[in-house]
């Protein structure tokens, strides 16, 4: 019973990964991210102190709303797109809601998948921010090292690029930032040990008290 349980679930993440690619605008990608706990909330429960049931219900009883800075995000997401892979000469791949078979409480949607041939392993992800921000320097989670910069790991956006990894199962994430005036293109790699903390986390703010609200 166990293992078809586990097919099962192997069939629905394959099917959701080809039919959701377009995200937002897909009902199945909102029906399926519904009562999941997705991979940009993972630093709002990782950090979370106390007064856990309100924040399940905030989670529960979300609206979607979408900002100026949101909508200008998605709008500029598919030319970002397309110069990060002209600049990487990288392949570029559509991907969709992705919800792995181990963890089915928990879901990610990278904004594309990626094939690089000179990298070991060659398939990673891309993760897109379109900022209303003229340079990167005004981009606020970003922090100077050295001669570059690089993506603060205190963040939500790397909280949110390591869940993707770790539910994909890919190693390696582009994080690409497109300013009106320039650009930000980082590597980021996955790191087991801190998932591992992250997800004990996860799974204890789910099972004792996300589900504990929904099933009221």
């Amino acid at each position: 019973m166990f293992l078809m349980g586990f097919l099962f679930l192997k069939q629905i993440h394959y099917i959701l990964k080809k039919t959701t690619r377009d995200q937002s605008s897909n009902s199945m990608w909102h029906k399926f991210r519904c009562n999941r706990l997705t991979s940009s909330i993972f630093k709002r429960i990782v950090s979370r102190q106390g007064d856990f049931l309100k924040l399940a219900e905030s989670f529960a009883s979300k609206k979607s709303i979408t900002t100026a800075a949101m909508q200008y995000g998605i709008d500029h997401e598919g030319e970002a797109a397309s110069k990060y892979a002209a600049l990487s000469g990288n392949n570029v791949y559509g991907c969709g809601l992705v919800i792995n078979p181990s963890c089915p409480h928990l879901g990610s949607s990278p904004d594309r998948k990626v094939y690089d041939i000179t990298a070991n392993p060659k398939y990673g992800l891309l993760e897109i921010k379109c900022p209303t921000s003229v340079s990167i320097s005004d981009v606020k989670y970003l922090k100077l090292h050295g001669q570059s910069y690089k993506l603060k790991e205190t963040h939500d956006y790397y909280y949110q690029v390591l869940g993707q990894m770790a539910l994909t199962g890919l190693l390696w994430c582009d994080f690409y930032i497109m300013c009106k005036d320039d650009f930000h293109l980082e590597r980021i790699y996955f790191n087991q040990n801190k998932w591992n903390q992250i997800k004990e986390k996860l799974d204890l703010f789910y099972f004792e008290h996300y589900l504990t609200y929904i099933s009221k």
